[in-house]
């Protein structure tokens, strides 16, 4: 049994695709997709239009029948960070979490949304934790963004990590 899954990238310049075909012990590339951005002369950040121009040029071009999409936020509106807890405190870890970030972030803890996944090995204290943190309107704009294309993400994550999403674990 094979699916098809795939990841998108909304980058600075461009847009990109990965379609791949995930069977039982196999994954095969299907499709590399890249559409440019309009990108204005005076470095400032692309227009949401321009946005809304290559997503509606690349959705045509993904095959039908992928079943899974992650995506990736932009590294100016997000961040990763790998924490330190003691083990007693990740029952609260949401909380934990903030209260360490306050001061990080260059903007506030509290206008974010964030994910976590433990690092460490069960028992080890403190336990290590692999913490992305993303403004809750930049989140809700890709969101929106891509549903309007038929995009809709299962997975966001910063950077490469939306392909974390796609590979199920132990796959070969």
């Amino acid at each position: 049994m094979t699916r098809l899954v795939c990841g998108i990238d909304v980058g600075t310049g461009s847009i990109r695709a990965a379609v791949l075909r995930l069977g039982i012990r196999s994954a095969e590339t299907v499709a590399l997709l890249e559409t440019p951005l309009r990108v204005p002369d005076d470095g400032s950040p692309v227009d949401p239009a321009a946005l809304d121009e290559a997503l509606a040029e690349l959705a045509p071009r993904i095959p039908r029948g992928v079943e899974t999409r992650a995506s990736a936020l932009s590294g100016s509106d997000a961040t990763v960070r790998i924490l330190g807890f003691p083990r007693a405190a990740l029952r609260q870890a949401e909380a934990a979490i903030r209260i360490e970030l306050e001061g990080q972030l260059p903007f506030e803890a509290s206008e974010a949304v964030l994910d976590h996944m433990l690092l460490s090995q069960p028992g080890a204290d403190p336990a290590s934790l692999l913490v992305a943190v993303a403004r809750t309107d930049t989140v809700r704009a890709l969101v929106d963004l891509l549903g309007r294309h038929g995009l809709d993400p299962e997975a966001l994550a910063v950077g490469a990590l939306p392909l974390l999403h796609l590979v199920p674990r132990g796959h070969a």
